[in-house]
């Protein structure tokens, strides 16, 4: 993964109920990616359909995904996920 500073490794899951790409606060602050603010916040639910304890979604990290030489430009939402760095979502 690399944003506009800086290239890293990360792990990553592919989750086909994650309907965008979701990346943990703590690898946000432990790696201190750059985060642009949301026009409009997005309330997230965990897949029992309960709204999920992080809150709503305000950030995201514009970061660029390279596997297998394909190039892909996205922002990731800023969420308390916990189980890995990033969700791969639908998005």
């Amino acid at each position: 993964m690399k944003t506009k500073e800086k290239k890293i490794q990360i792990s990553a899951l592919t989750d086909s109920g994650c309907m965008h790409m979701t990346i943990a606060a703590d690898t946000v602050q432990r790696e201190r990616l750059p985060t642009e603010k949301m026009k409009t916040t997005m309330e997230i639910y965990n897949s029992d359909g309960i709204q999920n304890r992080y809150g709503k979604i305000k950030e995201v990290v514009p970061i660029t995904l390279e596997a297998e030489g394909h190039t892909e430009q996205i922002n990731a939402v800023v969420s308390g996920i916990t189980e890995m760095d990033i969700f791969l979502g639908y998005n």
